[in-house]
């Protein structure tokens, strides 16, 4: 009887650590892969090159709607780029309304939808948004200037210079 108790305590102990080691793969490898896009996975790599590119250009315009195939993520670019510039918080405080503007603008940025039929004609001016805001348009490689890819290799963001 003491046998087939260990051999039952046996048996579950290793089904216990398979399914453990099992949620800890999902959890740790495929889950971040499979859901970077609602992580704002990107964001990081953005903000530092909008902000290596603050000299290159007058305006810097930033989407703050993600997503791969559709607007279905809302960004807080505007985070981003504050904490990586290590902007004046008392600056940022002193002009900062919440209220009645669809659009962010500090320094050389400007977060708001593209609009590309318009914003395509901007001299000096870089646009960054997803893949999507740029559908519909020839980019020339020219034009493209860096590519911002998810954690599974799909392009979360592209920055453009018309």
């Amino acid at each position: 009887i003491s046998l087939g108790r260990f051999g039952l305590g046996a048996v579950f102990l290793a089904f216990a650590v398979w399914n453990l080691t099992y949620a800890l793969i999902v959890f740790a490898v495929i889950f971040p892969v499979e859901k970077s896009e609602f992580f704002l996975y990107g964001s990081k790599q953005m903000a530092l090159f909008a902000l290596s590119q603050r000299s290159n250009y007058d305006q810097i315009i930033i989407d703050p709607m993600r997503g791969t195939m559709s607007p279905n993520v809302r960004s807080v670019t505007q985070l981003y780029l504050l904490f990586y510039s290590q902007y004046d918080p008392a600056t940022y405080q002193s002009f900062y309304n919440t209220r009645g503007s669809d659009s962010f603008t500090f320094d050389k940025f400007t977060i708001r939808d593209i609009d590309w039929n318009s914003d395509q004609n901007s001299k000096r001016t870089l646009l960054i948004g997803s893949p999507w805001d740029f559908k519909n348009s020839q980019l020339t490689d020219d034009q493209v200037k860096q590519q911002f890819n998810l954690l599974n290799g799909e392009k979360a963001l592209v920055a453009v210079s018309p």
